[in-house]
Parts: structure tokens; C-alpha cells; sequence
């Protein structure tokens, strides 16, 4: 397995959020939630670019 994608899932891992974000209000919860959607999306597009295909990750 090469270290590339390893590096990437324990960076993904760590920006996970602790338990303590179900002590904060719902308005701050949505926002980590949109937060990380939008990491995941980031991610999504540097593996599709490394990977040489053209995926559109907005259709």
C-alpha cells in the first residue's frame, strides 16, 4: 500500500470531531458538519486530480 494514501486518511481521521461537539448548539454543529463537507469534497479532488481522472465533483 503506498504511504500517500495512508498519509491522507490519518490526516482525514484527525480532523474528525471529538465528542465535545455534541455539547455545543446545533448552530455550531452545522457548521463543523459543513466544514467537513467541505474537507471531504477538498480531498475528493486532490485524489481525483493525483489520480489523472477528470471527475467533475459538482455534477
Amino acid at each position: 500500500m503506498s504511504s500517500g494514501s495512508g498519509r491522507i486518511e490519518r490526516r482525514a481521521y484527525r480532523i474528525q470531531p471529538s465528542l465535545t461537539t455534541r455539547n455545543r448548539p446545533p448552530s455550531q454543529r452545522h457548521r463543523s458538519d459543513a466544514t467537513r463537507r467541505l474537507i471531504s469534497i477538498h480531498l475528493f479532488v486532490k485524489l481525483s486530480h493525483r489520480r489523472g481522472s477528470n471527475v467533475d465533483p459538482h455534477s
